[in-house]
């Protein structure tokens, strides 16, 4: 199972590769929202995308538009920082998950894996 983890933050991006490698996931990673694009171009077997909705050279929502016109089936998460970035989701229709930061990484993993199972056993 493979994830992208689009996050501009270098320790939080780290920290969530470990994560998911750690509980068998490969994990790909981009620092900006057209790096991200990239990998998804190069990388089709991507089967979720977690990505910051605010990064520098294309965002979130640009990710998100890529992903919804080759695959609207793949889930989406976006991650946004706090409270007051709850607006993106009334703004940006087609996001399966927010995550509001900090969010616990246990949960995360679990809603994942929730959004995986049905594809294979994890």
């Amino acid at each position: 199972m493979t994830i992208l983890v689009a996050e501009d933050d270098e320790i939080l991006r780290e920290l969530l590769v470990s994560l998911f490698e750690r509980h068998g996931f490969e994990v790909l990673a981009a620092a900006t929202g057209n790096e991200a694009i990239h990998l998804l171009e190069q990388h089709p077997a991507i089967e979720l995308v977690i990505s910051d909705y605010y990064m520098p050279d294309g965002d979130g929502g640009d990710v998100l538009e890529f992903v919804r016109r080759r695959d609207p089936k793949r889930p989406v998460f976006i991650m946004i920082t706090g409270q007051t970035d709850l607006d993106v989701s009334a703004e940006t229709p087609g996001i399966n998950e927010f995550l509001v930061k900090p969010f616990s990484v246990r949960e995360l993993v679990n809603i994942v894996r929730g959004y995986l199972a049905p594809h294979a056993s994890l």
